[in-house]
């Protein structure tokens, strides 16, 4: 499910009342920024990774699949990992953000991916019971990218911006789109 231009607009104008929510609603929009990108591929990000004023990855979900992700790196996104983390380009195998720092192991790099969404996932449950929203998650970022884009993108693209080796994986975002668009029409009539 995505957020409705209205849902988005109450989300993004939305003061944090704590810490938990400011990080929650930061890597939100950190989402948006970055293209619906997955936080475990923005928590994986190198400073080998931000090339031309571009972020270019592998989604850590399709890997093997060799597609490379390309998408632009806003100046919203780069101030929110500045936030949080250091852009280094002199130490290009640098994590961006801290959280994978001490991480050796896969287990410990997806235990790490699991504890930070899980603590964005609470600030972002706060925040949908003060805008009397359903309750958000990290995943909703993603889907809320892919619904507000297919106004400018064709199915094509943002089957590459996601990563989706399969056409149909990405119908699951323009469906969403597609219910909001017709409960505005009806609205309107």
């Amino acid at each position: 499910t995505a957020l409705d231009d209205d849902e988005l607009g109450a989300f993004l104008s939305y003061q944090p009342q704590n810490i938990t929510e400011r990080f929650a609603k930061d890597f939100f929009i950190l989402s948006l920024q970055l293209s619906g990108a997955n936080l475990g591929d923005i928590l994986a990000l190198r400073n080998e990774n931000i090339v031309n004023g571009e972020v270019c990855f592998r989604r850590r979900k399709t890997r093997k699949s060799g597609l490379i992700t390309v998408i632009p790196f806003p100046s919203v996104a780069e101030e929110i990992m500045r936030r949080y983390g250091v852009l280094n380009p002199a130490k290009p195998s640098d994590y961006i953000l801290p959280y994978l720092v001490n991480c050796t192991t896969q287990k410990s790099i997806d235990n790490k991916i699991h504890d930070v969404i899980k603590r964005i996932n609470k600030g972002l449950e706060s925040i949908s019971r003060d805008l009397n929203l359903w309750k958000l998650t990290t995943y909703h970022a993603r889907h809320t990218y892919g619904a507000h884009a297919q106004s400018v993108l064709s199915a094509e693209q943002l089957q590459k911006f996601f990563g989706h080796t399969s056409s149909r994986t990405i119908q699951t975002y323009l469906q969403s789109i597609s219910r909001s668009v017709r409960d505005k029409n009806r609205e309107l009539l």
